[in-house]
């Protein structure tokens, strides 16, 4: 993949999409099956009452931040590099980041499937593989997003790995790269042109990222305190019930000081 020269072709961009999504379904895929056998253990030790939930979830997360970086910097620069892209730091340094939050991101559902799959390692590859078609059929390349019928067309979205490989695109063949105003080609067939959209990416990026940590540590408290589903229903409606309750309060202690 190193040796095709998509530094000087602008329309040789099926290398970057597959290297975005190989190196997210390398960082999934160990970190799902890994963490389903952690689960069964952690699940002990907190009924022993050794540590609590948060601490673990973050703790691990935290450990695990510098090495996960680690290779999504290395990866990225030689995958630049190599590549034969323009000596730029600045756009270097932009390429590497969104390889960083891509990565993170992985990671994050790789600890979601973990939880769900819960010490069924088969389970775990199987769900893996599962999200890694998902996000590589919605990531802009193989198949037009446009032609998506309008009922379905919100779950390009749900992809981080479009938002990924629309902004690895536009920091290298972007941000005034070429000469006089013009436009790469390159952007053009993506369409990708306005940097409001690539704006919004980001943001839609690091949300991926936010949500699947946040997720990925409530269904771990589930698994933790052993809730069904049917418990988890009740507690939300009792949940609901007492903020109801309390805004109906305030609301009244309002009126009556009126």
């Amino acid at each position: 993949m190193f040796s095709e020269d998509v530094g000087t072709d602008p329309v040789c961009t099926e290398a970057f999409a597959v290297r975005t999504c190989n190196e997210t379904f390398l960082i999934t895929v160990p970190t799902a099956v890994l963490f389903t056998n952690e689960v069964l253990l952690f699940v002990n030790e907190h009924r022993n009452g050794w540590y609590g939930t948060a601490s673990y979830f973050w703790a691990r997360t935290i450990v695990e931040l510098p090495l996960c970086l680690a290779v999504s910097v290395g990866y990225g620069l030689i995958a630049y590099h190599l590549s034969n892209q323009i000596n730029d730091t600045s756009r270097a340094g932009k390429y590497v980041g969104v390889l960083c939050l891509a990565s993170l991101t992985a990671q994050g559902i790789g600890l979601l499937i973990g939880t769900l799959a819960h010490s069924k390692a088969n389970l775990a590859n199987v769900m893996s593989v599962g999200v890694y078609l998902f996000n590589l059929l919605l990531c802009g390349f193989f198949a037009p997003l446009d032609n998506l019928p309008p009922a379905i067309s919100w779950a390009q979205y749900l992809s981080f790995s479009k938002q990924t490989y629309e902004l690895e695109m536009y920091v290298i063949y972007g941000s005034d790269r070429c000469p006089d105003g013009l436009v790469s080609k390159a952007l053009i067939i993506l369409d990708i042109q306005d940097y409001s959209a690539t704006e919004l990416n980001l943001y839609i990026l690091i949300a991926h990222l936010v949500l699947v940590r946040i997720t990925a540590f409530f269904f771990l408290v589930c698994k933790a305190n052993h809730y069904k589903l049917e418990q988890l229903i009740y507690k939300l409606k009792v949940l609901m019930r007492c903020c109801a309750s309390r805004c109906g309060g305030s609301s009244r202690l309002v009126e009556d000081t009126v």
